[in-house]
């Protein structure tokens, strides 16, 4: 039901490092999921937990929680569920804003092809199924929710709230500026209701609003995706799936580290040197199983970077030697018709031996090999490179740019009718310098 839930490891390391006893009051900010703010609440009986967000899901059910209700109407795309509503019997607010998280699962769906539609309409004849799954997972998070107040609204507002020695700041601000408003664009464009007021955030300026926090000396708990050179972070929760979360505290003399990993099995190989190359060296890609994959991503691919276990998995072999990696899913956006690169790396900067293994990556032979295996037809594939700047030097020229976001630029290729030798023959005619 709920998008960027803080990780149950997190909320571990926060319950350790935090003292919960010394405070009045837990000014939550960006409650999203409220599992940080049931959390505290259910287990510190005398806190005074104030929750805060934006989102129409969240400010409803934060609004509910304190026997409040909000104004809003399914419009357009939606407008079906208020017939739904209408025409049920004692319908109450909890029904409205289960509502709200069934036509959640409508938006995951809402690209136009015609995977996406066939989702949909299912979704739809079967709403009533999805909503009461939906009311049930709110009822039983109300359950355990004893809010003091939830304020919708601008979190930078909210943490202004907080008074120094009795009041802890905790938050989970959004990690990519606007990200928030892509979640929710589909609701948003569906149902018709007044937001609250609220400036984009930009994970920029986090060390900024923490400084600022110190400033006030306000005690605070502030997860955060990116390391600060100027902030000291009391934990740290590494994972193989996604990037590092760092939790950045007022008081650090309680510490907290945790890692989460995936099933890694180690194998023996030898790197290949692309100074070694010949127009004569053989090219093989063969299938690996995930946890040998995953021993190859925790040498390889920066920690940085967020990368998770994928359906297909190969490695490109150059003259018997380890060139490089690449790991494959089904789009991730629902096109039936396209795989998605969800990494592709090589075991050296050098010669540009990372365009050949992105090149590989779309040849005939390993799409055929996923094509069996799954009984698709695959046209293209696609891949995000996230950066800020306007073009990836490993993907131009091989692959097409498709779209430049903020932060992020997405790619995708035709699938080339060329086998990896063929590939490589091309790759160390044009690229190998």
């Amino acid at each position: 039901m709920f998008i960027g839930s803080v990780p149950k490891d997190v909320m571990l390391q926060m319950h350790h490092i935090v003292d919960f006893e010394n405070y009045n009051n837990a000014w939550v900010l960006c409650s999203g999921s409220f599992r940080v703010d049931s959390s505290i609440s259910s287990t510190y009986e005398k806190l005074k937990v104030h929750s805060n967000d934006v989102n129409i899901l969240s400010v409803s059910i934060g609004q509910l929680a304190v026997n409040e209700t909000v104004k809003f109407e399914f419009i357009n795309k939606l407008a079906f569920v208020e017939e739904y509503l209408t025409s049920r019997n004692g319908c109450g607010f909890i029904d409205r804003v289960a509502s709200i998280a069934a036509s959640m699962q409508i938006a995951k769906f809402s690209s136009k092809n015609e995977y996406n539609q066939i989702h949909q309409k299912h979704i739809i004849q079967n709403f009533g199924i999805f909503h009461q799954k939906a009311k049930e997972s709110i009822q039983r998070l109300l359950d355990k929710l004893p809010i003091a107040s939830f304020t919708p609204g601008d979190f930078i507002e909210q943490a202004k709230k907080a008074r120094p020695e009795t009041d802890i700041v905790i938050a989970f601000p959004p990690t990519y500026k606007g990200g928030y408003e892509r979640i929710f664009k589909f609701v948003s464009e569906n149902i018709s209701w007044v937001p609250p007021e609220y400036a984009i955030f930009d994970p920029k300026t986090l060390d900024r609003f923490l400084l600022e926090l110190m400033d006030r000396d306000i005690s605070f708990c502030v997860y955060g995706d990116q390391e600060m050179e100027n902030l000291k972070c009391g934990g740290k929760f590494l994972s193989n799936t996604n990037k590092p979360i760092y939790l950045y505290v007022n008081n650090i003399e309680r510490s907290s580290f945790r890692r989460k990993s995936q099933t890694s099995r180690q194998f023996k190989y030898q790197e290949f040197d692309p100074a070694t190359a010949t127009a004569k060296s053989i090219v093989n890609v063969t299938r690996m199983d995930s946890a040998q994959m995953t021993f190859l991503k925790n040498v390889y691919l920066a920690k940085r970077i967020s990368h998770v276990s994928g359906m297909f998995n190969y490695c490109v072999f150059i003259d018997g030697k380890l060139a490089g990696g690449i790991i494959l899913s089904l789009s991730k956006y629902g096109d039936i018709e396209s795989l998605y690169v969800l990494s592709d790396f090589s075991v050296s900067r050098n010669n540009r031996l990372s365009k050949l293994i992105a090149m590989i990556a779309t040849s005939k032979d390993i799409v055929s090999e996923i094509e069996r295996r799954t009984l698709l037809k695959f046209k293209q594939l696609c891949t995000t490179v996230f950066t800020e700047k306007p073009v990836s030097m490993k993907y131009r020229g091989i692959w097409n740019l498709y779209s430049r976001k903020e932060g992020f630029l997405n790619y995708h290729s035709p699938v080339r009718n060329q086998s990896p030798q063929q590939i490589y023959i091309e790759w160390f005619n044009k690229y190998n310098k």
